[in-house]
């Protein structure tokens, strides 16, 4: 996964996660889709910032706003 945001701040990151439960609904247009549902993560490799993090416990969220904008609830 990457990331860019303005005013010169553009992290990055790189994940590897497996999920125990994952439900998911995309409806919507192809070009504008509607992400609703969740992904519970049970274990992985996080890297941010450069630095590298073994990932516990973790919930992924899609509330339905488009552009998608997940939430991501890790414990690493």
């Amino acid at each position: 996964m990457a990331g860019a945001g303005s005013d010169d701040v553009s992290p990055s990151a790189r994940a590897a996660m497996a999920c125990s439960t994952v439900s998911i609904v995309v409806s919507g247009e192809p070009t504008n889709p509607v992400i609703e549902g969740r992904a519970d993560l049970i274990r992985g490799d996080v890297e941010f910032a450069g630095r590298e993090f073994d990932l516990e416990r973790g919930l992924l969220r899609f509330d339905g706003s488009t552009p998608a904008n997940p939430s991501l609830d890790i414990a690493a």
